[in-house]
């Protein structure tokens, strides 16, 4: 199951460093412009932009209902294990993301859980997540911020070239955020799937 959302992702960070390359000539273009980006666009690399940001997005959504399914899912079966300690239920997991503010810290605490349970209760480390958790999480905040950044931007006269440094730099860190994801996806599977062949494998 997990392959699934392993493949959403890498396509979606496929396109978003595509789009990355094409904004960089848009960026560039801009800048050294002494005109409105708005007032004498290049048609090829718009429509380029255009296409590229339908596709991210399909991806995107994509991406995100399989990890949820995906998270669900091990969430549920990790939850019957006795001796391991969970902060909620499986029903919950997917919830949390659109919970705001909570969307923020839950969906982080439920994935070190998981990391976390996933040995022999003697084994189990303390509440310091691995690295490549916190490299994702934080990737995933700053695409937040960004994406904000550029809505924000898009509303306001004047800030033209602002946005589109803005959309660049989403761009990148979306790209790097969903293979953060996807190595996430990985390493836990992989993780819960030894821990799981120990539990069934007799003494």
């Amino acid at each position: 199951m997990a392959w699934l959302p392993i493949t959403a992702l890498l396509a979606f960070t496929l396109v978003e460093a595509v789009q990355f390359l094409v904004r960089s000539v848009l960026l560039v273009e801009l800048l050294l412009s002494d005109q409105s980006w708005l007032v004498q666009p290049h048609p090829m690399w718009l429509v380029a932009e255009q296409l590229l940001g339908l596709a991210g997005m399909g991806f995107f959504l994509l991406s995100a209902l399989l990890w949820l399914i995906w998270e669900v899912m091990a969430y549920s079966s990790m939850t019957r294990i006795e001796g391991a300690s969970w902060s909620s239920s499986p029903a919950l997991v997917a919830g949390w993301w659109f919970v705001p503010g909570l969307h923020l810290v839950r969906p982080i605490r439920l994935m070190q859980e998981l990391w976390r349970n996933a040995v022999e209760e003697s084994e189990r480390p303390s509440d310091e997540s691995p690295r490549l958790l916190r490299v994702w999480w934080r990737l995933w905040g700053l695409t937040q911020g960004l994406w904000l950044l550029a809505w924000l931007l898009t509303e306001e006269p004047g800030t033209i070239r602002v946005d589109a440094a803005a959309d660049w730099l989403f761009s990148a860190v979306s790209a790097l955020a969903a293979l953060a994801a996807a190595a996430v996806v990985l390493s836990v599977d992989r993780r819960l799937k030894r821990y799981s062949m120990v539990q069934v494998l007799p003494p």
